[in-house]
């Protein structure tokens, strides 16, 4: 935290490129197709329109506290201060604004209890369009920042991940935040925090914007593995207020959590690019019997709420990487420590930096670096090896000798040294970004975005399509699967990944599972002979053999038909295909609406899957799928739509009272409404209706 003489110079092997500057040739240029990657817009991510965003608490202050937004269209919107003052701010597409956060704020971040509720921490954002923010707590000497996560990938369920107390007066901390009135929030210390005892659950209630904090509040004492479950969505930090990571000061450290639905099981660690130290790397599990291996050796079988904490030595020129991958999800923390970074040898301290796994990678992402405050600013790149050459910075591809391979990954590293400012990265198959400075005995580190799918509820997957399929070099195959979770419910939204060894090796394919829980993986192949398609969706997994056979006409043929859809009105109903052929074959949906008497064309539906939101006037309603090739057409089977009636709860009409004589008749009458028609039941009372 206090400036201290900086180790040896030591010079790093980082490509160094300057903002909005067209960067120098050396496009990569591989054999391998293309790879596929999903639509990124079915799947939750850290971009969004509406954020609930808090800030920790700052060594002695916390008075440089700022929010940078960023995206991908021009947009606008409104910042809501804890105080009830509003500010307005623009977004220039691909560039950040920032926007400084009140002085009451962060005074209301130093005035953070050690175990109780607070005000005046609650920063409400609402974009027209969609943005990511990052936030930045910045001192001189000690500084950290957190990627945030929108209201609607807000989750229910954490575990905190953070680093240990070493400084008793600046403790590691978690920080809860509530997105809406009365959210009842239950909190299980994994260790005994103050008076809080190891184990023994305690709720706290909260309204929107408000805040309660926990502290570990002895040295040693660690907030990591605290289970927290809300009634609402909530917000959930991990920090530490001052702490020590190796050698080196004490810095601030803080990440927003992930929520636990959302963790994964395969992730790439890399190092830091110090001149010469290791980076700390935490893997945290949230169910017992998890088995931990870095670099396909076990290291640890860890139970829910306990870590693994090891370090990823420098090796090479220092742009090295580890695989880390464990049985069951977890989260995984990277934590920077003094060292000589960049160029011009400044010098860093600890930082915090929360990975995404494999699982929720995106496949671009606008970034940006503080204006000022950091003479050494960095962008670590994970990615695909096979996708590689596609990789963009600012527009510009980069050199093949800048990437290093992962040991037993299918997954590339780069680092680069940036100039303060804004860029705009993108590659035709998913992979993550993480960005990090350094200057003057301070730091800072921040994922560039995540998806946010539920790909921990995914239990188990199933193959739609066989599983040892043949069809023509220059053809598309397509593999349909569907994942559930572990009661038989279809998960959307979640990343489905599948990569290919064989005589077409190599090949990266993404698709996001849609609300049926399916996606198709779909690649075309070159050479002759046999591949092997390896599935993965979470710890859900899968194989097809796909038989490559000499090119020769082939009519299509169904290989998927659609299947009936049951909606409520105004909902989405999905129809999906599969069709192989040589030439690979067009496709066109078709409608009919009595009962398969007549068929038209629908008017664009040539994918390979139709979506119809549903109307009542739907209901009943077939459609099918023509393939044709040159060879000839092939004609699916056809699926029915039934919509049912949005429903409306029922009401009754009150009877009138009736006066009869001994033997006669009575007749009560009532009016019902209701959706579907309700039934009625009579009863009837014989003391006053007691």
């Amino acid at each position: 935290m206090n400036p201290r003489p900086s180790p040896p110079p030591v010079r790093v092997a980082l490509a160094t490129f300057v903002a909005v500057v067209a960067l120098s040739a050396g496009l990569v240029v591989t054999s391998a197709p293309t790879a596929r990657a999903a639509d990124e817009s079915a799947i939750a991510s850290t971009e969004g329109t509406d954020f609930w965003i808090s800030f920790e608490k700052n060594y002695i202050s916390s008075n440089g506290l700022s929010l940078s937004i960023t995206g991908a269209t021009d947009t606008s919107g409104t910042i809501e201060w804890p105080d009830g003052t509003s500010e307005p701010f623009t977004v220039i597409a691909n560039t950040v604004t920032t926007v400084s956060v009140p002085v009451a704020v962060g005074e209301a971040t130093v005035a953070l209890p050690a175990d109780g509720t607070s005000t005046g921490l609650g920063i409400h954002v609402v974009a027209l369009d969609d943005v990511t923010v990052y936030g930045l707590n910045y001192q001189e000497f000690t500084s950290d920042a957190f990627v945030a996560l929108p209201s609607d990938a807000l989750g229910t369920r954490y575990r905190a991940l953070s680093y240990n107390t070493t400084i008793a007066s600046y403790p590691a901390r978690l920080i809860v935040l509530a997105s809406q009135d009365a959210t009842r929030v239950e909190i299980t210390p994994q260790e005994t925090l103050g008076s809080r005892t190891a184990g023994s659950p305690f709720t706290v209630e909260l309204d929107a914007g408000e805040v309660y904090t926990l502290t570990a509040p002895t040295s040693g004492g660690d907030i990591s593995g605290t289970l927290v479950t809300a009634d609402r969505p909530i917000a959930v930090y991990g920090t530490v207020d001052c702490g020590n990571v190796g050698v080196g000061a004490c810095d601030t450290m803080t990440q927003q959590m992930f929520p636990t639905d959302s963790w994964g099981v395969s992730f790439i660690a890399p190092r830091f690019p110090g001149a010469t130290r290791a980076t700390y790397i935490r893997v945290l599990a949230d169910q017992d019997g998890t088995e931990v291996t870095v670099n396909g050796s076990v290291v640890a079988m860890i139970d829910a709420g306990e870590f693994w904490e090891g370090t990823v030595e420098r090796s090479g020129d220092g742009n090295n990487a580890a695989l880390i991958e464990a049985s069951k999800p977890v989260e995984v923390g990277a934590f920077m420590q003094a060292d000589s970074y960049g160029t011009t040898s400044e010098t860093g301290d600890p930082a915090f930096l929360l990975l995404s796994p494999y699982e929720q990678y995106l496949s671009s992402y606008i970034v940006g670096t503080p204006g000022t405050g950091f003479n050494f600013n960095g962008i670590t790149v994970v990615i695909p090896t096979s996708a590689t050459g596609s990789f963009l910075l600012n527009g510009a591809g980069v050199a093949s000798s800048e990437w290093a391979a992962v040991a037993g990954s299918a997954y590339s590293t780069a680092q680069f040294e940036v100039s303060p400012g804004t860029y705009r990265v993108t590659a035709d198959a998913p992979f993550g970004v993480f960005v990090y400075g350094a200057n003057s005995a301070n730091s800072y580190a921040y994922a560039g975005g995540t998806a946010l799918s539920k790909v921990a509820s995914v239990a188990s997957m199933t193959l739609r399509t066989d599983s040892v399929l043949t069809a023509p070099v220059t053809t598309e195959v397509c593999i349909a699967v569907s994942v559930v979770d572990d009661v038989g419910n279809p998960v959307e939204g979640v990343r489905v990944n599948g990569v290919t060894s064989g005589v077409n090796d190599g090949i990266s394919m993404t698709a996001a599972t849609i609300s049926t829980g399916s996606a198709q993986l779909c690649y075309v192949g070159t050479n002759e002979g046999e591949d092997t398609v390896a599935i993965t969706a979470g710890v859900a997994t899968s194989t097809t053999t796909v038989t490559w056979t000499p090119y020769a006409d082939m009519e299509p043929v169904v290989v998927l038909n659609p299947e009936d859809a049951v909606i409520s009105e105004g909902g989405t109903a999905y129809f999906e295909t599969v069709v192989s052929g040589a030439p690979t074959p067009t496709l066109q949906w078709q409608i009919s609406t009595n009962a398969g008497g007549t068929w038209s064309d629908i008017p664009g539906a040539i994918g390979k899957t139709l979506t119809v939101v549903g109307a009542l006037s739907d209901d009943g309603n077939q459609y099918r799928v023509i393939a044709t090739n040159t060879g000839s057409t092939a004609m699916s089977g056809a699926a029915t739509l039934t919509v049912l009636p949005t429903p409306v709860a029922p009401t009754v009409s009150e009877p009138a009272n009736a006066t009869v004589g001994d033997g006669d008749t009575a007749t009560f009458t009532v009016t019902t409404t209701g959706t579907p028609a309700p039934t009625v039941t009579w009863q009837v009372s014989t003391d006053s209706g007691a």
